[in-house]
């Protein structure tokens, strides 16, 4: 690990509220929602929602057959670093900065 000294910063980023029970329980048609409005990419949809969708004029819709299959395997785990007490990848590169 990194050692931090007296005068140093320390950034940290955080993902937000943990959400209330597996990410991959929640609703397909919720998740094409946020990533219609920009709060996410698909990429991340199906990383960690386990939702695959397809790109429509309007934003994205729920390929119902993909998901059903991703979901299939492993529903209740969550990806790396998305679990109770993991380290989210985006803190994975924390570093002091000197003052």
């Amino acid at each position: 690990g990194e050692q931090i000294r007296k005068g140093d910063r320390l950034r940290y980023s955080s993902n937000g509220g943990g959400g209330f029970g597996p990410p991959r329980r929640r609703a397909p048609e919720a998740v094409a929602h946020d990533v219609s409005e920009g709060y996410f990419g698909p990429d991340l949809a199906a990383e960690v929602y386990g939702v695959v969708l397809t790109e429509t004029e309007s934003g994205y819709a729920v390929d119902q057959a993909a998901t059903a299959e991703l979901r299939a395997n492993g529903l209740e785990d969550p990806p790396e670093g998305y679990g109770p007490g993991q380290v989210h990848p985006m803190g994975r590169n924390v570093v002091p900065h000197p003052a």
